[in-house]
């Protein structure tokens, strides 16, 4: 389908980093635009990060999943993993040397985990649940790393009092509040779907 060639195109992008590829520090994909602005590329051109692109495509196919959409399975899952290492590491550099705005900036950073997270546990299950993803040894090792992950995001949330301002968060950065409450939505659901092995 068309979608599928568009989610294809767009996540080609991590092929970089695929087993078998030359080992390099993960880059979140990015070009120069007017006035020299670096912009999202690729998947991150999305809001979503193209996550709600691959539930529809998701859902156009069903159970089946021909050889492109079996192989955007797999990067989804590296995704999950470098992604996840990427925010760490932006936040890590950006509280050895904090500023006045470290607080906000913290919020988005772990927002932005939230997001990866969540949707990517659960689109991953989803296709399990309708028998287009495989759950292999390999797989319940990234999922279970997976949802390690995600739980040291919303403690981290929780600890940051990041969950207890949503109230004030609605009113004086909505856009950050709508991520939090549909991200939170999305990673619940991960979790309801979730076999209970990868979640001890």
């Amino acid at each position: 389908s068309r979608a599928l060639e568009v989610l294809g195109s767009n996540q080609a992008y991590f092929e970089a980093w695929a087993p078998g590829a030359k080992p390099k520090p993960y880059r979140k994909a990015s070009i120069r635009g007017p006035g020299g602005k670096r912009l999202p590329a690729a998947i991150h051109r999305y809001y979503c990060g193209g996550l709600h692109l691959f539930q529809a495509v998701q859902r156009l196919h069903g159970g089946t999943a021909p050889t492109r959409l079996a192989r955007q399975y797999e990067l989804l899952l590296l995704r999950l993993r470098l992604e996840t290492s990427y925010w760490k590491t932006v936040q890590e550099q950006v509280e050895a040397r904090p500023g006045p705005n470290l607080a906000a900036q913290k919020q988005v950073f772990l927002a932005q985990r939230l997001k990866l997270q969540g949707h990517a546990l659960e689109t991953y299950l989803r296709g399990v649940a309708v028998g287009a993803a495989p759950l292999g040894e390999p797989e319940r090792a990234a999922l279970k790393a997976g949802f390690g992950e995600l739980q040291l995001t919303v403690q981290a949330l929780v600890q940051e009092g990041v969950y207890g301002a949503l109230p004030g968060l609605a009113l004086s950065n909505p856009q950050l509040y709508r991520d939090l409450v549909g991200d939170s939505a999305h990673a619940l659901h991960a979790y309801q779907i979730a076999p209970p092995e990868l979640l001890k």
